[in-house]
């Protein structure tokens, strides 16, 4: 299908401003929005999936660059659907890595067109700008499809992970292994043919005292389709640790942005 004059502008406006627009700005955080890249397709034997990738540079005394890029993919069965996700951003300042993030998340989603539906996932995180060194998880939830249509889909998940996590800083190096309840409630809106909007709130705790405690996070994208495959993507990431495993700030935030390519 052929752009129409109107996009094929906007699409050399949107290069043009390309190493503007794609940057990162004081991150810290990175935490991963399954939902964003759910599908709820009534058909089997699909394989989908996007990648990303964002640049920015800037030249002052030194060069600072930032990278950041994502993979996903899902594969549709007849009953079930099956994620891979990863991201990895870094900041070079004269040709020296300074910063690194990352992960790789699994997640399979059993009955998926049943109202209520069991889930199993698996993640390896590490951040570097938090001190986190590496982190594992495994866990299981039920989601509940609230509602679904042409324009909203809302859903909440609910359920248990064990969090395995080593955080080090110049002073301190701690090692956690903690079983944690998790639950999110999730929001996908189609505000327009071409723009979309993703809402995600986790709310993650320990299973005991400090239940009371916990790792609230928000994660928000806006997707703009500026072509048949290419969209413009910015994400907004806050996490608040109400009790964080080393002397970290207690709020983080990130802000992303990307072009993704669909296939």
């Amino acid at each position: 299908m052929k752009l129409s004059i109107a996009k094929k502008i906007l699409l050399q406006l949107w290069l043009c401003a390309l190493p503007q627009l794609i940057s990162t700005v004081s991150v810290n955080a990175q935490i991963l929005n399954i939902e964003s890249f759910r599908l709820e397709k009534d058909t089997a034997k699909v394989f989908l999936g996007n990648v990303g990738f964002g640049i920015s540079a800037k030249k002052q005394t030194v060069s600072v660059t930032s990278y950041n890029s994502n993979v996903n993919s899902v594969y549709l069965s007849k009953l079930h659907s099956y994620m891979v996700l990863s991201t990895l951003s870094l900041i070079k300042i004269a040709n020296q890595n300074v910063l690194s993030e990352g992960y790789a998340h699994y997640r399979m989603n059993f009955f998926r067109k049943k109202i209520l539906s069991p889930e199993q996932f698996n993640q390896i995180q590490y951040d570097k700008g938090r001190g986190m060194d590496n982190r594992f998880l495994s866990g299981l939830c039920i989601r509940y499809r609230i509602l679904y249509n042409n324009t909203w889909s809302i859903s909440a998940n609910t359920g248990f992970m064990y969090e395995v996590e080593n955080w080090s800083n110049t002073t301190e190096h701690k090692k956690t292994a903690l079983l944690k309840s998790t639950t999110n409630l999730t929001i996908k809106a189609r505000i327009t043919p071409t723009l979309s909007w993703y809402m995600i709130t986790y709310y993650q705790a320990r299973c005991d005292e400090n239940f009371i405690k916990p790792r609230l996070i928000t994660d928000t994208s806006l997707q703009f389709k500026i072509a048949n495959k290419l969209n413009f993507n910015t994400q907004y990431v806050a996490t608040y640790d109400s009790n964080p495993i080393i002397d970290i700030p207690h709020l983080t935030y990130s802000i992303k942005s990307s072009i993704l390519y669909n296939f």
